[in-house]
């Protein structure tokens, strides 16, 4: 997947909020990273969950009963239009974040109802 736009989520379509848009489209912002990834965690059977805070998504999983950062945002090497195999992991499994990271709020999307998947988690149609 790409960053939508290069870098420019203030042009993105709306797709680039939900799931689709890393799924489907190969690109999106921060949210379709970490929405798309709850996914398929949870789909795997890891326990995962959603991650926001200074207008950015991330996830946390637990492994082994002990609860982890990642932001697959942020650690993709195709980030503003690199070609791959720049993955420095540095997002990946941190047990206590990182500096310019501030959580504020933590949730399981399993516990949001129909209409914030079809309208939000999946297509992203209505975040705009």
């Amino acid at each position: 997947a790409n960053y939508v736009n290069n870098g420019d989520y203030s042009s993105a379509e709306n797709w680039a909020y939900g799931a689709c848009g890393v799924l489907l489209h190969g690109e999106g912002v921060c949210q379709s990273y970490a929405i798309a990834f709850y996914m398929m965690a949870t789909a795997a059977g890891v326990e995962c969950e959603y991650v926001t805070g200074m207008s950015h998504a991330w996830n946390r999983v637990k492994i082994n009963d002990k609860w982890y950062y990642i932001d697959c945002t942020w650690d993709d090497p195709i980030y503003n239009g690199h070609s791959g195999g720049g993955e420095g992991y540095a997002y990946y499994l941190s047990e206590n974040g990182w500096p310019d990271h501030n959580v504020e709020e933590v949730k399981d999307l399993a516990s949001d109802g129909k209409y914030y998947w079809i309208n939000y988690y999946l297509t992203g149609k209505k975040y705009k």
